[in-house]
């Protein structure tokens, strides 16, 4: 029952947003642009977006912050505000401010394991999630 924010509607942002779709309800993005797959899930009324550029006030029923802007400045702003406000935060282009690591998902019916490395090697954690994909794949439900 979290409510989401994701600062950001690029790549990274879309990666974080598909995977905490099986887990959450309340996903808010908000950026000037955003990829098709998220306007998509807008328009099925699985998450709602806001069209235009970041303002504090966005941050006002979040429970958690995902900023993935590519602006370091934005990212950074969106942090500071965070940190005021005790909203947990992952600035995806900076390890050192996040309160979280993002992990990697490997998923089988309600078997779920999170594969993370502190921030430090994705390609690591790339690796991992998928030989745990691979396994659980065999696995009977």
């Amino acid at each position: 029952q979290k409510r989401i924010t994701v600062i950001g509607g690029g790549n990274i942002a879309t990666r974080r947003i598909l995977t905490l779709l099986d887990f959450v309800r309340q996903i808010t993005v908000i950026a000037p642009e955003i990829r098709p797959e998220l306007e998509a899930l807008a328009l099925e009324s699985r998450i709602n977006v806001r069209k235009r550029k970041f303002v504090p006030d966005d941050l006002n029923d979040a429970d958690l912050v995902i900023t993935a802007t590519g602006v370091a400045d934005v990212d950074d702003w969106v942090w500071r505000l965070c940190r005021e406000k005790q909203i947990p935060v992952n600035v995806s282009a900076d390890q050192r401010k996040c309160d979280f690591f993002f992990p990697g998902i490997a998923r089988k019916g309600n078997l779920v394991a999170g594969i993370t490395a502190g921030g430090t090697d994705h390609k690591l954690v790339k690796k991992v999630t998928e030989a745990v994909r691979s396994i659980l794949d065999t696995l009977d439900q």
